[in-house]
């Protein structure tokens, strides 16, 4: 096939000209046709990167039975996940498998992640298709930074001497009233008890305290352990299970599930269709076998057929010659009487 130059618009003074067809069957022949039509019609659109991928995905654009099968498997689908996705790579493999692309999740993982707003109904670029990481960092770097807010003011102390207890109250809202003044006063003069807790600023119920052992052996065993080391006896804490089968380490981010988990799935679709494929080529297999048994029965009946009808030939040739000898032996008789008369 005759090289021919970029469009008139690239073909600029040191530009390469456009690839020419490696291959040599019609199919492949058809396809770089339609590639190259496709790039001539909207390649003033593409970017930089995929005009400089095209003439990789153009000498690899091969239909041969081993790459074409999977897509996983093919030249470009690898070089797309080595060296980046570009805009040549999604049009060359919408064009060879068409919907196929389209059931690949990881594929389109990676395509939706460098063109997150991407246009499947269109071979034609836009700058748009990246707009959603563009407009994201534009209000990232857009955002103030909002400061913390401080704890809620408004705390009321009360100090005697150099120990003072330090009484807080809520937030003023609508459903809380606020103390005043002479309340305060009233309450620093010493009215309240030190040795007794003020009950004014809890409006939350104190749990009971724990029942004591009623036993007297059990309270003496108790006393006595407080009182020698003036602390309660030790108590035995179990171990945590992580800590008791020795995984103590860190647990994985979710992200990192995330990611491990698609691949595993990837892993075992891909396992899934290899298992599915040689379901398939066994069964044709079984089915070839069979059409040749089935053939090869024909045969062996039309055989005995053919040996019936033989046999049938040969009884009845060997009954005529039965026949002629007795008509013979009948005739030799008569011929022997009539010459003794």
């Amino acid at each position: 096939m005759s090289q021919s130059l970029l469009p008139a618009k690239l073909n600029l003074p040191g530009a390469r000209s456009y690839p020419p067809c490696v291959f040599n069957t019609q199919a492949e022949k058809d396809l770089y046709k339609r590639l190259r039509n496709v790039y001539e019609t909207h390649c003033d659109t593409w970017d930089a990167e995929a005009r400089d991928a095209w003439p990789v995905v153009v000498e690899h654009a091969s239909l041969a039975p081993s790459t074409i099968g999977k897509i996983t498997n093919h030249y470009i689908t690898r070089h797309m996940q080595n060296c980046g996705v570009t805009w040549a790579h999604v049009v060359a493999l919408r064009i060879m498998y068409e919907k196929q692309l389209y059931k690949s999740r990881k594929l389109m993982g990676l395509i939706r992640c460098k063109y997150p707003n991407a246009s499947f109904e269109t071979f034609a670029y836009s700058e748009d298709y990246m707009l959603s990481f563009k407009s994201e960092i534009a209000r990232e770097a857009q955002e103030p930074t909002v400061p913390k807010t401080p704890a809620v003011e408004g705390s009321v102390q009360r100090r005697q001497g150099d120990g003072g207890l330090q009484l807080t109250r809520t937030p003023a809202n609508n459903h809380h009233r606020e103390l005043s003044k002479g309340a305060i006063e009233f309450l620093s003069e010493g009215n309240s008890s030190e040795d007794e807790p003020l009950m004014w600023n809890s409006s939350k119920k104190t749990k009971p305290p724990p029942a004591q052992n009623t036993t007297p052996k059990k309270r003496a065993a108790a006393s006595n352990a407080r009182n020698e080391g003036g602390a309660e006896p030790h108590r035995r804490t179990k171990k945590p299970r992580h800590a008791a089968r020795g995984t103590t380490d860190v647990s994985p981010r979710s992200g990192e599930v995330k990611e491990r988990t698609s691949e595993e799935q990837e892993d075992s679709i891909d396992v899934f269709d290899k298992f599915i494929s040689a379901i398939k080529e066994n069964t044709k297999a079984t089915k070839e076998n069979i059409r040749a048994t089935e053939k090869s029965t024909k045969a062996t009946e039309e055989n005995l057929r053919a040996i019936e009808r033989n046999t049938k030939a040969t009884e009845e040739k060997t009954k005529i010659i039965k026949e002629m000898r007795a008509r013979s032996k009948a005739v030799s008789k008569k011929a022997t009487k009539d010459q003794n008369v």
